[in-house]
């Protein structure tokens, strides 16, 4: 893999979590050393849709289907932002307050693992976050639907992060001798219906989109308007990480997930797909890691 031009606050986060990391390793607080089990070693650094606390996600399948050996450092409503620049520590199930950020978890991960694979997932939360009502003109306005300015505005920043996560794993991997490429996922067309993260009757977290058509006035009876719009965001945040992948001299791989999960019932809520649709997303997956692997 090429240098890239580095930004230097991720690496400097970097070396100082791998200082932080190695004076635990030495006092012994329990930290592991990685294992490496199988031929494909993994590091995934992600969101839920890596860590999903109450259900079996994408890593969850790639580890007990397909046997592969995957580091997982990813945390329930993780942004781009936070993978990026830091810090986490108000990350859902990260505890750890000296934890200078995501990235800087990864790249250490990446030194002590050494992957044949990166895996990425990110920007769901963002598109889904609280920016996502900026993107909307309301419903009875002379021009309603998306606002084109906001939305080229928001997927240039998320543009910017994923570039700063890979020049800096990109960096990572040079200065280490690791031979790995990095995939990216895209997203398919989620149903805004209001539906939430849960157990039960007792809900989490969520919705997401729910709230914003609403108060921009698109009902629940415009389930079909609903969706066309949010299949712009989708779009054009595709189109993005298609565009990261052309620039990379193939050591990037978008993985398009449009088509994947066409149901309804295949979506566990407005952001998460179920058990079944997590599986069918591994599968894309692990179609591509036999055909990298195939190119070896």
């Amino acid at each position: 893999m090429q240098k890239p031009n580095l930004q230097p606050r991720a690496t400097n986060e970097a070396l100082v979590y791998e200082q932080w990391l190695e004076n635990q390793l030495r006092e012994g607080s329990g930290i592991a050393p990685f294992n490496s089990g199988t031929p494909v070693k993994i590091v995934a650094e992600g969101d839920s849709w890596f860590n999903y606390i109450i259900g079996k996600d994408v890593v969850w399948w790639l580890r007990n289907r397909y046997k592969y050996d995957v580091i997982e450092v990813a945390y329930p409503g993780a942004t781009l932002n936070h993978m990026a620049y830091g810090p986490d520590t108000k990350q859902i199930g990260d505890f750890d307050s000296s934890n200078p950020s995501q990235l800087a978890e990864t790249i250490y991960a990446i030194k002590r693992h050494r992957p044949q694979l990166i895996l990425l997932s990110g920007g769901g939360n963002d598109i889904a976050g609280p920016e996502f009502i900026q993107i909307l003109k309301h419903v009875d306005s002379p021009a309603p639907g998306i606002n084109p300015k906001v939305l080229e505005g928001l997927l240039d920043s998320y543009e910017e992060a994923y570039n700063t996560i890979i020049q800096s794993i990109g960096h990572a991997l040079d200065r280490n001798s690791i031979d790995a490429k990095i995939i990216l996922h895209g997203y398919d067309y989620p149903h805004p219906n209001g539906k939430s993260v849960g157990i039960g009757p007792i809900d989490f977290i969520g919705p997401w989109f729910e709230e914003p058509f609403e108060s921009r006035g698109y009902s629940s009876k415009m389930m079909m308007l609903r969706r066309d719009l949010l299949r712009q965001v989708i779009d054009g945040f595709n189109g993005r990480l298609h565009k990261i992948s052309d620039e990379s001299n193939n050591n990037v791989i978008y993985l398009n997930l449009l088509g994947t999960l066409p149901e309804q019932s295949q979506w566990a809520n407005e952001l998460h797909p179920t058990n079944i649709g997590f599986k069918l997303i591994a599968e894309k997956f692990h179609s591509a890691i036999t055909h990298l692997s195939a190119q070896d």
